[in-house]
This record gives structure tokens, sequence and C-alpha cells, in this order.
């Protein structure tokens, strides 16, 4: 995504609410990643955009690998890919997930987590 293409949609982001919708996949070079997708309301109508693919693990520390894709990493990615272009996480007002047990659990899971930070 072009940078300047990014920094117009984080623009939009910090001026309204918004809902995220993420999923974790595993791709055919066995590397993890997240895809953050972002919907919020614009002229009439409601519009899902891509906002940002992060990397679950990272290639310069390959330890973090043997933690796993815990709640608290992809919570953690998802808020640094935010506070990377100040987005507030106050705009945040919806989560929307494929529903396995990292991301919906009760307790120390993604939305448990963005709960309390929300």
């Amino acid at each position: 995504m072009a940078k300047c293409h990014k920094q117009d949609l984080a623009d939009k982001l910090k001026k309204s609410k918004f809902s995220v919708l993420v999923d974790e996949s595993t791709d055919i070079s066995v590397s993890q990643n997240l895809c953050i997708m972002v919907r919020y309301a614009e002229e009439k109508a409601v519009v899902s955009k891509f906002w940002d693919l992060v990397p679950v693990f990272s290639s310069d520390n390959p330890e973090t690998a043997s933690e796993g894709a815990t709640g608290n990493r992809i919570f953690s990615a998802i808020m640094k890919s935010f506070s990377d272009f100040a987005v507030p996480a106050d705009n945040i007002i919806g989560f929307a997930s494929d529903g396995c047990s990292t991301m919906t659990g009760a307790k120390n899971y993604v939305s448990s987590r963005l709960k309390a930070a929300c």
C-alpha cells in the first residue's frame, strides 16, 4: 500500500469511529500474517478498506515464533499498526474476526484486550 494512501486513510480514521476486522493466516512459505481491515462511514455509505498486512512473527527475532500466535502478540500487532500512524484507539468501536479462541476468548485474548483498551 502506498504510504500516501495509507496516510490519507489514517487521517480519516483519526476523525471517525471505525471497526477493526482481522484474520490471521499462514501462507505456503509457513509465514504467519495478520490482515487488518477497517470499516467506517464515508459519504452516506459504510466502506471497508484494507489497512495493513502484519507479520505475526518478526524475522529479526526468531524466538518470537516459540511464543506462538497468542492473543497478546496479535493485539500488540494491531495496536502498533494504528499507533504508527497516530490513529487513536478510542476511535475503535467494533471488532470482527473468524471466531477462533485466540481472537474471541473471554480473558487475555484479542477481543478482551481491545475491549479493555478502547
